[in-house]
Parts: C-alpha cells; structure tokens; sequence
C-alpha cells in the first residue's frame, strides 16, 4: 500500500476491507502516505471503541441496536432476563473477556439445575448472538458459549402455570440493588417488569 507517483504527483490505488481506496495529486509521498496510514488505522479505531464496556453496558447496546425495534417487547424483555442470570453468576462487572468456555458451561450446569431446557436455550441464545457481535466488534477474543451443552431434568410447565416463589423475587431484589450500579438499577427495573410477565 504504498504510494505511487503518477504524472509527477503521489497517488494511491488499493483495496481494503472489501473497500477501494483512490486519490492522487499529491505533492509529496509524505503526504500521500499520511492519508494511507488514517485510512488502515480508522477501522481499528472502530473497532475498539467499546472496548472501555463491561458485559452488561454491551449487551444493553447490543440489545438497543440489533433487537429493540425488531422483537416483540416480551422477547425484549427476555433478553434482560438472561441477563440478569449472567450477571448473578458471573458479576455486575464482568467483561466480555473475562469468561471462559468452561465457565459458561459450569454456568449453563447450574441453570440445568434450576431452569427447564427451553428457559435454559432461549437465556443461551441471547448470550451466544451477543457474544458473536462481541467478537467481531473486537471487544471478544472468543465466544466462551460455542459448542455448549444444554441439559435440564426439569420438565416444561404450561405457560399459565409458570411463577417465581416469593422468597426467589426478594433474593432477586436484594442482589440486583446490592450492585450499587447504573446497570444494577437499570435491571432492577427491567426485573419488575419480567416478573410481571411470567407471574
């Protein structure tokens, strides 16, 4: 990619993520090469620029860019929901980097334990989907939940029977406003409202 003098002025010509690039008349290879070195360093600096987020800030963005407009508000407030669960397991500050893969799925284990298979899948793909934007924003190395295993020896209940038992809502409660966070008051209120839909 490096400069060329065409006609006695600089120029450049050259593709770059599937983008061509193309300018001539400068004076100066100097010159020339400056504009080149803005144009390769631009999409790094796209890139990174959530890279200062913990999990919970990205998945809040991921949700407002690629999900609010297009689900319905129950699934909306679904993703909060598998949210909240993360978070619980892994930490209001958990970065994106800082999961394993076999952490994930001692996590997706313990959900096992307290959730039927399909909570357990719909909770999984919103972790998983965000994780994949995660990685190709570069803020994710990998994504800690590929190849998980889903298991659960809980039985799916009929939507009109399903509820959360009143001392499991005040534990809820406690640990969200134990976070002392903007994100923690943020999923407080999201949790009254998913409560409201699966009581």
């Amino acid at each position: 990619m490096e400069p060329k003098k065409i006609n006695g002025k600089w120029g450049f010509d050259f593709s770059y993520k599937n983008k061509r690039y193309r300018q001539q008349g400068f004076a100066t290879k100097k010159e020339a090469k400056i504009v080149i070195e803005k144009i390769l360093e631009n999409p790094m600096k796209q890139q990174n620029k959530y890279a200062h987020l913990n999990f919970a800030q990205y998945f809040t963005l991921w949700v407002e860019t690629y999900k609010e407009k297009y689900v319905t508000h129950k699934t909306y407030l679904r993703y909060f929901n598998a949210l909240r669960k993360f978070l619980l397991y892994f930490g209001d500050n958990v970065r994106p980097n800082d999961v394993t893969q076999r952490e994930y799925q001692e996590y997706m284990n313990q959900l096992g334990e307290q959730y039927t298979l399909g909570t357990m899948k719909k909770d999984h793909q919103a972790i998983r989907a965000c994780y994949e934007q995660a990685v190709y924003d570069g803020i994710a190395k990998r994504n800690p939940t590929f190849n998980a295993r889903l298991e659960s020896e809980i039985e799916d209940m009929p939507e009109h029977v399903k509820f959360m038992e009143d001392f499991e809502y005040e534990k809820l409660k406690e640990v969200i406003k134990e976070m002392n966070t903007p994100s923690g008051l943020f999923l407080f209120i999201l949790q009254s409202q998913v409560l409201d839909l699966v009581k």
